[in-house]
């Protein structure tokens, strides 16, 4: 992979779980930052959601490899206003250069949805 590939700016969230004195799950933001990354759109999708179908689009991200900031499931990406879900991370080596390919989707939900 070409360095000038990763042309697109990101958002990663990363969050921590608990629960709360009532016994209720939380989920709070940890960390936030931005990357530099390659993002590709692949096949849209749909899927049977609580009885309603879903529709999903695909996404590709592949962003340099930092041993400082391990990506998990846990993470959620911000792209052109959508969130991603971390479906899948994996990295890739090329030479010296190493990648994360991280397979992510969603069901249309904006930031703006969540605000």
């Amino acid at each position: 992979m070409n360095i000038k590939e990763l042309n697109r700016r990101i958002t990663v969230n990363s969050y921590i779980f608990g629960q709360d004195a009532a016994a209720g799950n939380i989920k709070a933001l940890n960390e936030t930052y931005q990357l530099w990354a390659k993002v590709t759109q692949g096949n849209n999708s749909r899927g049977l959601n609580n009885l309603q179908m879903a529709y999903s689009e695909g996404y590709t991200v592949t962003v340099r490899y930092e041993s400082s900031r391990p990506l998990s499931q846990d993470n959620e990406i911000v792209y052109e206003g959508k969130i991603l879900n971390v479906a899948g991370v994996r990295i890739q080596e090329e030479g010296s250069k190493r990648f994360l390919v991280i397979s992510t989707n969603t069901t249309g939900k904006s930031i703006s949805d969540n605000t």
